[in-house]
């Protein structure tokens, strides 16, 4: 199996086997997935800006059209800055929080 798939099984399927473990108490079930959704989704966004592998525009969009041949590269750049400015964001306001908080349990 792929590390990509692995990845994407694990963060589907596991965060739901741990809420309907039946000798797990419920609250510690709910905490322990909201955590790996939580940073799994982080990681995911800086991935996803962060991977030169990854196709900003689409060959279907309207900037990948001849006239835009000079202005891609920046247009490119300009849009994973955004990405890993939102990737900021979410860890700034909600999965640096949220560990702080799981630190104090």
């Amino acid at each position: 199996m792929k590390p990509v798939n692995l990845f994407r099984v694990s963060v589907l399927v596991i965060p739901f086997v741990i809420v309907s473990l039946p000798g797990l108490p419920q609250w510690l079930g709910r905490t322990i997935a909201t955590s790996i959704l939580l940073f799994s989704f982080t990681v995911g966004v800086f991935w996803y800006g962060l991977s030169p592998r990854t196709k900003m525009i689409l060959p279907s969009g309207k900037f990948s059209q001849p006239q835009y041949d000079s202005l891609r590269p920046s247009i490119e750049r300009n849009i994973r800055v955004l990405v890993v400015l939102f990737g900021v964001f979410i860890f700034y306001y909600l999965t640096f929080p949220f560990s702080m908080d799981l630190a104090r349990l």
